[in-house]
């Protein structure tokens, strides 16, 4: 069974993306922290973290770990606040609705700090399609929500954070010969069948852009974007993915496109009434990166 302690050290390394700056935030030697990194890849049998000279970055099955990760600290944490309580905790429940995993990626380091600074509150991080997110929101089933579509009903729901933008690119077999440029333009796309994710924004996000140039032509709709590498590896397609979700992929090519295909995701709130908890989140989610937090 996976420790919550181990479970700790993982959402650290993830949010400090250093194991020197994650062991001086733990108070644990290096070498423990990375001894205890590469037990929990040992269990799981997979690798969580890539490195580099400056700096270590989550894999897709980082990715994949990571809600996991605040859920199960989190369960902990109410346990030992209802049978330890500490006055100086701050405690209650938060839940966010995600309409796909670029939305959790977006918000992550946030969620990241908040948990850091307040290991008494819960999260509840919830996968929920697109066209339910905005109905859970007005049946105050969940107070916020990051949504990706173009908002119009500025009267009930309150803008209160714009993420950093995403760079979409191109996973293409090696056997393409386009795979020899840095840049992928529409017209190099044409001819080809192209996978999408399912959700109805991105797919026509992608659509536009690639009609530019003519007619996107058959399409194939992945409602995982992991599932779109092994389509690209079997030669079903070319996959359009986020680079920041992209990781490292040892048998397709990954290039940015041109022009820049880009998407930007924003927190929302339901106007009305907010718990005290929700109110912290919500001012952290607008401070955070601004006022230290």
């Amino acid at each position: 069974m996976i420790e919550n302690r181990v479970l700790y050290y993982f959402l650290t390394v993830a949010e400090t993306q250093s194991f020197a700056a994650a062991s001086r935030k733990l108070g644990i030697n290096s070498s423990t922290l990375i001894r205890q990194i590469q037990g929990l890849e040992k269990e799981l049998k997979v690798h969580l973290f890539t490195r580099s000279k400056k700096a270590v970055f989550l894999t897709e099955d980082g990715n994949r770990l990571m809600p996991y990760a605040i859920r199960i600290t989190s369960v902990n944490a109410d346990i030992q606040n209802e049978f330890f309580p500490d006055p100086d905790f701050i405690k209650g429940r938060i839940s966010v609705g995600f309409s796909d995993a670029l939305s959790f990626i977006s918000l992550r380091d946030i969620l990241f700090s908040f948990r850091l600074r307040y290991p008494g509150v819960t999260l509840e991080l919830d996968d929920i399609p697109d066209e339910e997110l905005k109905g859970r929101l007005d049946r105050s089933e969940i107070p916020f929500a990051v949504i990706s579509d173009p908002l119009t009903d500025t009267g009930r729901y309150t803008v209160i954070r714009e993420l950093n933008e995403h760079k979409w690119g191109v996973l293409l077999p090696p056997g393409l010969p386009m795979v020899k440029r840095n840049y992928i333009c529409p017209e190099d796309i044409i001819g080809h069948p192209l996978i999408v994710p399912s959700m109805p924004e991105k797919r026509k996000m992608i659509t536009d852009w690639v009609s530019k140039a003519g007619d996107p032509g058959s399409l194939i709709v992945s409602s995982d974007l992991h599932k779109m590498v092994p389509l690209v590896r079997k030669g079903f397609g070319i996959g359009f993915i986020p680079m920041d979700y992209s990781g490292e992929f040892s048998d397709v090519c990954v290039r940015l496109l041109y022009p820049p295909l880009k998407s930007s995701p924003r927190v929302l709130v339901k106007n009305g009434y907010l718990t005290s908890t929700e109110y912290r989140f919500r001012d952290h989610i607008i401070s955070y990166g601004i006022s230290g937090s």
